[in-house]
């Protein structure tokens, strides 16, 4: 074998053959340091043979129907000289993506040749998915009777669905990393329409092996690049998540939080304290075992706590179902009376379907709900009554087990107090069934984060 595959790099052709065949920027994560992909992003920088992994596998993002240019060099084995030659590739797979005949001469400088660009027979395919190619490279110099193997190497290509949006997602750092582009490729593979493609990649989140609700006390978890090392996290990093992966398809997307507006609401009675979510929600959480804190990394968000469970009407009357005492694992996202814009809430992403209708995904209790309304504001702005109507009805009523009060039912007061990182324990008022509630004795408090 007189060369080797030395180094390969993507590479655009100047001029284009066509206008989406540029490779994409796309970071690698390697523990705490987040690497440029080279080997992904527009070069001329190309990967030495000390950094091909051990399968010689390159790895680029493109707009899908991209037609793809990359360099690759070789490595004299045996004394080669500088010399014309002829240089192919087989596809090993049988595929029809291959590498037409070029004729060039191969000036060899310290035992390498020149970087040959070369451009792949056919466009990549014309969908969302992932492609890879195995080439088996041959050299056969000008005059020879035979062409000689020059070895072998994988190319892997992530097609998505047009240019990636420039997203920002504020405080919650960078999000182009390639984990990110894997899985949204995978979930929506061979999928068209922006709706059917957020439809697919949140229906799949589950396959992410990431977990809703992990914590580390540490080193917060505050970034899709920490989320994706550490293996979960909270909702703000779970709808950025979702964000980042649109965002490879070009498809824009909202991000909402909402918190509950804790008041009084007669007397010594005060409404909403914490909602309260089901504790067989959560992407990759769906059970706990046992009572133990889990170790390094994450603790329980729904320790078991008594629940003072009400199933009639709202306001709580004396002739309605008696409040029943409850043992039950449920997550409690808190308000704060005092300082309602500081209460713990729960993030959204939102798609804009551009017919007045939006579509909310929540990625952390895998809810996707469509409904008649419009973009949920920003900067704390509050809504209550016919303005969260149909965002109660869709999706309130349905991932949202029940609002925790501090009321009463035939005189008797249920106290609340909040649970605290302190106590971690808290006093649970009346949780009463969230359909029971009419939109108008239901303000919340709109932020993006």
């Amino acid at each position: 074998m007189p060369f080797t595959v030395s180094s390969i790099g993507f590479r655009s052709v100047a001029p284009p053959p066509l206008p989406a065949n540029a490779p994409l920027a796309v970071w690698q994560l390697d523990g705490a340091e987040i690497e440029p992909l080279l080997y992904g992003t527009r070069l001329p920088q190309q990967i030495r043979e000390d950094d091909l992994p051990a399968d010689r596998k390159a790895v680029g993002v493109f707009v899908r129907g991209a037609l793809v240019s990359f360099r690759v060099q070789f490595q004299a084995t045996d004394g080669a000289v500088a010399g014309p030659a002829t240089i192919s590739a087989v596809n090993l797979d049988g595929g029809a993506l291959t590498v037409p005949a070029t004729v060039t001469n191969l000036v060899i400088d310290d035992g390498e040749t020149d970087a040959v660009q070369v451009t792949l027979s056919q466009p990549l395919p014309n969908a969302i998915g992932r492609t890879q190619v195995r080439l088996r490279w041959r050299i056969q110099p000008n005059g020879a009777l035979a062409a000689a193997d020059a070895g072998d190497c994988i190319l892997e290509f992530y097609t998505v669905d047009t240019q990636p949006l420039a997203l920002d997602l504020g405080g919650f750092g960078q999000w182009r990393y390639l984990p990110v582009v894997d899985w949204a490729c995978r979930f929506a593979a061979g999928v068209a329409g922006q709706e059917n493609i957020l439809n697919a990649m949140h229906a799949q989140l589950a396959q992410t092996q990431l977990r809703y609700g992990l914590i580390d006390p540490e080193n917060q978890i505050t970034t899709v690049q920490r989320m994706v090392q550490a293996g979960g996290g909270l909702c703000a990093v779970w709808a950025c998540l979702l964000q980042g992966m649109a965002a490879w398809h070009g498809i824009p997307l909202t991000r909402r939080g909402y918190r509950l507006l804790w008041q009084n609401v007669g007397g010594p009675q005060t409404a909403w304290a914490a909602s309260v979510v089901a504790n067989n929600f959560g992407v990759g959480r769906n059970n706990y075992p046992g009572d133990a804190v889990p170790g390094p990394g994450g603790i329980s968000l729904a320790p078991t706590a008594p629940y003072n469970d009400y199933g009639g009407a709202y306001p709580p009357v004396a002739v309605d179902p008696a409040v029943v005492l409850v043992q039950d694992r449920r997550y409690r996202f808190w308000s704060d009376l005092d300082h309602p814009n500081n209460g713990d809430g729960h993030m959204l992403t939102f798609f804009d379907r551009g017919d007045g209708w939006i579509v909310v995904y929540d990625p952390s209790f895998g809810v996707r709900a469509p409904m008649e309304m419009a973009m949920p504001p920003d900067h704390f702005t509050r809504q209550s009554g016919d303005a969260i109507a149909p965002f109660k009805a869709a999706y309130l009523d349905v991932a949202v087990h029940s609002l925790m009060g501090a009321l009463q039912q035939d005189g008797v007061l249920f106290p609340v107090q909040p649970w605290t990182l302190v106590d971690q324990v808290g006093v649970n008022g009346i949780t009463v069934r969230t359909t029971s509630i009419p939109a108008n004795a239901i303000t919340l408090i709109w932020n993006n984060s």
